[in-house]
């Protein structure tokens, strides 16, 4: 307890020694969330006081399982609260709190000191505290070891809380597993939950990326280097002799009762799994090796001697976490034996599934292959969808084409463009960049690419399912949709079209173009009639220009009408005259 500490500074440094190897023990918890064996500082100072942390002096050991936090000998794990409440709210404090356990008798206890310099600690058994409490100091009228209703023992008391604790005890040579700890309606948790992924991320490793030695520990290497072979067959990483396939961490997990729930492999042939975890202050050293169904049992082999364990002996792995204390797991793979072999399809650990089998995309799918399919012609569409520059397409290409986790390229293909009339001299000068100029302009020539952008294909089955925007200048005219992988293609099986009424480069009839200086008012030209400067006048340009009204059409109409009426006079005269 916080009054039995002789020195802080002496304690600050032992913590310290305790967990520099390991990163740092938390200063503070989440009030509902899960605790570890890592979060429990393992001696008690004035800086640590307010979390949980080891308040036993002559310690016994606990470490994180997923059933709960394994106590073993002398310990009080306790976390001292930030808010004092009154003293006389001292009672209700205590009546609050319960403790879920399993194993050998756990104690509650609850421990404070008051502003007058008395303090004590009040223990009971779990489950029992509606019974005698027991006061490890004088207080209210009791001895030292006195026992009594916690309403008796708390009666009375006077002035001001200078600290309040809560947790929870196990005596010497007693073993208890504590689920969680309740106090004031927050729940802490010390069972650790299963790592049960249903996808975890993927990868493919090739038995070229698997380094022949341990010269460089992170990554995939063969940690044996003891004459094993190792290749990539269709089933997977067939390996033959002595061979350690490992993939060194720097940050798998702090807990390894916890990282074991996550392993899986697919696998034929003698194999084990390998967990090379470094421990204590010193970071020894030592690898958990296990069969498949070893580990299905939770029952360990550990390669070098450990605390209580001589090298070779097996044992649960919660009992191996208990031996190493503070701990740190720092890889993971399998080991064949010499004179075995075996071969893996895939191994799952730390949230990530490694494929050894190669990938091969399929190609019985229409438009699925292999390479550049900018190279290779799309099949004939099976539908044709109209779209809208601006407006968003959805992407789906099928599972098996693309890696479990790969970059997918996006891109339209522009096909063909939109037809201009066929009396219309359509040159590339034109200032209005109608016809097949303009519908050329924001895509450039038939076939090349308009990036739609990078998406990544499923982590699992490698199926693409997102949605792209499509650029706000995209021409009128007719595109399919190309997805292109590292290595494999696939055209998407409807043609997509883009229609003049929805091209952003027309204007649409009835309004007046802007550039052409107000309406005009002559009389209307058809497409393909000559401008004065001899060059074709845009179709476009003359629906807006003929599109609005004018003051000038009234008398427009009447003057033409009195040249109709004479021009049929002359006829007459000149018919008569013949």
């Amino acid at each position: 307890m916080l009054k039995q500490l002789t020195s802080a500074v002496t304690a600050l440094a032992l913590v310290t020694l305790g967990v520099g190897a390991f990163g740092g023990v938390a200063a503070a918890q989440t009030p509902a969330g899960v605790v570890t064996s890592a979060d429990i500082a393992p001696t008690e100072t004035p800086e640590n006081y307010t979390s949980w942390h080891q308040g036993a002096t002559a310690a016994g050991s606990y470490a994180s399982t997923t059933s709960g936090l394994l106590v073993s000998g002398k310990s009080q794990i306790i976390k001292g609260e930030t808010a004092l409440p009154a003293v006389a709210d001292v009672l209700s404090y205590a009546q609050s709190s319960t403790i879920v356990a399993t194993g050998d008798p756990v104690w509650h206890q609850i421990g404070f000191g008051l502003s007058n310099g008395t303090w004590t600690t009040l223990r009971a058994l779990s489950g029992q505290e509606a019974g005698n409490w027991i006061t490890s100091q004088p207080l209210n009228g009791l001895p030292k070891g006195g026992a009594a209703p916690l309403e008796t023992l708390l009666n009375g008391l006077n002035g001001d809380l200078s600290y309040l604790s809560g947790g929870f005890y196990v005596d010497t040579d007693k073993r208890a597993t504590v689920q969680s700890y309740s106090v004031n309606g927050v729940t802490t948790s010390f069972a650790l939950p299963s790592i049960a992924d249903p996808a975890p991320a993927t990868v493919r490793v090739g038995a070229d990326q698997i380094r022949p030695d341990e010269t460089e520990y992170l990554g995939w290497h063969d940690g044996a280097a003891a004459g094993g072979s190792y290749v990539t067959t269709e089933a997977g990483l067939t390996v033959t002799g002595k061979v350690q396939v490992l993939n060194g961490e720097e940050n798998s997990s702090t807990q390894v009762a916890q990282f074991v729930t996550g392993l899986g492999i697919e696998a034929t042939g003698d194999v084990w799994f390998q967990v090379p975890v470094f421990y204590g202050a010193a970071s020894e050293f030592t690898t958990l090796r296990a069969t498949p169904e070893m580990a299905a049992a939770g029952t360990w082999v550990t390669s070098r001697a450990v605390p209580g364990f001589a090298a070779g002996s097996q044992a649960q792995i919660d009992d191996f976490a208990l031996a190493f204390g503070q701990h740190r797991v720092i890889g993971y793979g399998f080991l064949v034996d010499s004179g075995k072999s075996a071969t893996v399809a895939s191994f799952t650990a730390n949230g990530t599934r490694t494929l050894f089998t190669p990938f091969i995309p399929r190609t019985d799918l229409p438009g699925a292959g292999v390479g550049q399919g900018s190279d290779v012609p799309p099949p004939a569409p099976e539908s044709t969808e109209e779209i809208t520059p601006g407006g968003t397409l959805p992407l789906s290409a099928p599972a098996g084409i693309f890696e479990p986790g790969e970059l997918v390229a996006v891109s339209l293909q522009l096909t063909a463009t939109s037809e201009a009339p066929a009396t219309e001299d359509v040159s590339a000068s034109d200032a209005a960049g109608t016809g097949a100029a303009q519908a050329l302009g924001a895509a450039g020539t038939a076939g090349d690419p308009i990036p739609l952008g990078e998406f990544t294909a499923d982590a699992v089955t490698g199926a693409v399912a997102a949605e792209a925007a499509l650029p706000a200048d995209l021409a009128a005219g007719a595109y399919r949709v190309l997805y292109q992988g590292a290595n494999s293609y696939y055209w998407a099986p409807a043609a997509l079209s883009v229609s003049d009424d929805s091209d952003p480069g027309i204007g649409e009839p009835g309004t007046e173009n802007p550039e052409a200086g107000g309406p005009e008012t002559g009389g209307p030209e058809t497409p393909g009639t000559q401008t004065p400067s001899g060059q074709a006048k845009p179709a476009v340009q003359v629906l807006a220009q003929t599109g609005g009204e004018s003051p000038l059409l009234p008398a427009a109409l009447a003057a033409g009408a009195l040249l109709l009426g004479a021009a049929l006079v002359l006829r007459r005269r000149g018919v008569s005259g013949a």
